[in-house]
């Protein structure tokens, strides 16, 4: 039998809720005993994702709320983020990055979802209702090696 651990973090619309979500994320990590790589993983695609919410997502000032759920299950780690903001699926809005340009040439914006996509076994978006919810996962512990 599988065990499943699940957590729930909800924040504010607000950047200044990150540091909440880095530091839960961390001791959730250290509790379910995960390979300083892979949690790193999970927290740096984490932020990305929320810091483009927050900075993109909303056309007003209004205080919303953003809920990241995480679940543990056998070898797969599970990240979930459900936003109220405007729909945006971030995985298909746009092609890869020309990693070949300078920076001075490339277009601003994409890497760090990019970067998302690499580092993680799955991504997923979609619209239900008025949320917009990205899925995340990979394995608890996998080896990082050669990963960006």
């Amino acid at each position: 039998m599988t065990l499943t651990n699940a957590y729930t973090i909800e924040i504010k619309n607000r950047l200044s809720e990150l540091t909440h979500v880095t530091d839960r994320l961390m001791t959730i990590c250290e509790e379910q005993n995960m390979n300083a790589g892979t949690s790193f993983h999970l927290q740096l695609a984490c932020d990305e994702l929320i810091t483009n919410t927050i900075s993109y997502g909303y056309e007003d000032e209004d205080e919303r709320t953003i809920r990241i759920s995480v679940t543990f299950s056998g070898e797969e780690v599970a990240l979930v983020i459900e936003d109220d903001g405007r729909p945006f699926d971030p995985f298909g809005s746009r092609g890869t990055p020309d990693l070949t340009l300078d920076v001075e040439e490339r277009e601003i914006g994409g890497l760090g979802i990019h970067l998302v996509t690499r580092i993680m076994e799955q991504v997923a978006y979609e619209r239900a209702g008025r949320y917009n919810i990205t899925r995340l996962t990979t394995k608890r512990n996998k080896n990082s090696e050669g990963t960006p």
